[in-house]
This record gives structure tokens, sequence and C-alpha cells, in this order.
């Protein structure tokens, strides 16, 4: 992570790096003589200069990927090319300002292999940066492809639960205006409470817990509506931090299942439980029904529903290693247990 650092701190400031190069050479060279570092320290970091710069900005964006060979080519030449020029330009400055007398004059073959040196590693340092810093680009392109993908399921999921809520919701309003409740009003009231809930409230991406527990029991009302007769429904609650939030729509689909499967409105021996606890980070909802004696669907993913599959995708993205979800069948009664540490 600090060599990360350092490189995109040079990226930014590369006048700072080619200095603290040419001192580099500079303090090598100085003690054979002062004159000699001066040419030979501007003319190593020049070349690396021009290499660095022809390598990052023309021939590896432009070859590197498509043309591999032409890359090669066109390295090839740009490297014999930039050593000739400097051996050339060290040799003629030093015989024209006759300061290779002071000392004894390096072998041709020498000055050749310290230029080739240098300008290989420009190659080698150049070509890793760039391999390094695309690698970075893509991991952050494919991080956001990802994240849109993420966000774009997300909505597809959410969208699915605003249909299925509403065809229900027209039902029940249907079946409060055929027995001409007094209350019916307070319920209609009620039902837009509910509405407004999920097609507003529920865009954000998190909501309070309260808020979805409000939803809850306003939903739990409306299926008592459906019988004359208190139905054996349980609504445990105990929170302890009411700030808390949640993903919104994350249990309804979990409580209508409970509803619908249990035929609680038909079957006297029906029952729903509903158990929710909330302490610090930790989070957890269990819903119990009856099974029937007569058996309806065993799979909770039934024709225009959202059911499990929509609550396990959707915990999936969200809640990724920090939830649990069990699902238990044991006949006569049908338990999903959901925990989630959000933290």
């Amino acid at each position: 992570m600090r060599k990360r650092l350092y490189i995109n701190y040079f990226y930014k400031r590369p006048q700072v790096f080619w200095l603290l190069v040419f001192l580099f050479y500079f303090v090598i060279w100085v003690q054979l003589s002062f004159y000699r570092a001066i040419i030979v320290s501007v003319l190593l970091t020049l070349s690396q200069i021009i290499i660095v710069y022809i390598n990052q900005k023309k021939l590896l964006p432009r070859y590197f990927d498509s043309q591999r060979k032409r890359y090669v080519n066109n390295v090839l030449y740009l490297f014999l090319v930039v050593v000739l020029f400097s051996v050339s330009f060290e040799r003629g400055l030093l015989s024209l300002l006759n300061l290779s007398g002071h000392f004894e004059k390096p072998p041709l073959y020498f000055v050749v292999f310290q230029h080739s040196l240098v300008d290989l590693i420009a190659f080698w340092i150049s070509t890793s940066l760039y391999l390094l810093n695309k690698e970075e680009q893509n991991k952050i392109k494919i991080e956001e492809l990802k994240k849109q993908h993420i966000e774009t399921e997300l909505k597809l999921l959410k969208s699915q639960i605003n249909p299925h809520f509403l065809f229900n919701a027209l039902n029940n309003v249907y079946a409060i205006s055929y027995t001409c409740d007094p209350s019916t009003p307070d319920k209609i009231l009620m039902l837009s409470n509910m509405l407004r809930y999920v097609l507003y409230d529920c865009k954000s991406d998190f909501v309070k817990l309260t808020s979805e527990l409000d939803y809850i029991q306003d939903y739990i009302e409306f299926q008592q509506m459906k019988t004359e007769k208190k139905q054996n429904i349980l609504f445990s609650v105990d929170i302890k931090d009411e700030d808390y939030k949640i993903s919104p729509m994350m249990l309804i689909p979990l409580i209508e299942n409970g509803f619908k499967y249990s035929k609680i409105d038909k079957d006297d021996k029906g029952f729903v439980k509903i158990d929710i606890k909330q302490s610090g980070a930790e989070f957890s909802f269990i819903i119990t029904n009856s099974v029937p004696s007569v058996p309806v669907a065993k799979d909770f993913i039934y024709e225009g529903g959202i059911g499990l599959s929509n609550v396990k995708k959707r915990l999936e993205l969200i809640y990724p290693a920090q939830h649990s979800f069990i699902v238990e069948d044991t006949g006569a009664e049908f338990k999903v247990d959901l925990k989630i540490v959000n933290g």
C-alpha cells in the first residue's frame, strides 16, 4: 500500500522523480569529474525521460495489446536510436569541451553498455508501471460494473415487490368496502400509509427497522380482517435501537408466505408466529407457520409472487457473509430463521 502511494506521488510529480534520478547519476560520476558528471547525468536522465514518455504515452497504449509484434519492433528501434544519440552526444561533448583528458577515457563498449543498461531499465520500469496502472484501472472498472449490476438487480427485485403488494392491497380494499365496515375510512387511510411506504420510502437502500415494523403491523391487521374470529397470530418484537436500519421490504415476503401457506383464515388450527429481535449489530427474524393437513405447494416460490428466492437474492447482494438464512419444514410446521450481523 505504501509502495503504491509512492508510485502515485511520482506519477503526479514526475519532475521530482527525474531530479532524484539526475542526482543519483551525478553522485556516482562526480567522484571522477564534476563536468563529466554533469554531462553524463544529463544525458542518462534525458534518454530515460524520452524512453519512458514515448513508451508509456505512444507505444504501449497503441500497440501493446493489439499489435504486440509491432510494439516490439518499435521498442527496438527507439532503443537503438536513443542509445546511439546519447553515446554520440556524450563522446562529442566531452571531446568538444576537452574534458576527457583529465582522466583515462573509458572504452566505447563501456559507454555503450552504460547507456544500454539505463535505457533498458527505463523500458522495464515504464512498462511495469503502465501494466500495474492498467490493472488497477481494470479492477476499478470491474468493481464499478459489479456495483452497477448489483444496483440493477436490486432495483429489479424491488420492482417485483410493488406490483405484488398492490395486487393484495386492492383485494383488501375490496373486502373492506364489501362488508360496509364502519372502520372502512380508517382502514383505507392505513392502506394509503402502507402504499406510501412501499412506493416512496422503500426507494432508499435502508430504512429504519421501526418503519418496517409499522408496515408489518398494518399488514397483520389487514390479514386479521379476513375473518370475523380472532386468528392465531403472535407478533413479538424486542428492539433495542430504534435507529437501527434494514433493507426495506426484506421481511414482508416471508410474512406473506407464512399467511398464505398456513391457510390461517380457513384452518381453525392454523397459526403464524413472528419473533423479531435486535440488539447492537445483531438482528433476528423468525417466522413459524402451521402447515395444513391438506398440503399446498411445498415451494414458496409461486406464480405471480416473489417468495423466498427474492429474499435470498437480496440477502446475498446486500448482506454478503453477514447473514444466515435457515428454512425448516417438519411437515406440521414451516419455519424461517433469518439472522443478520450488520457491521
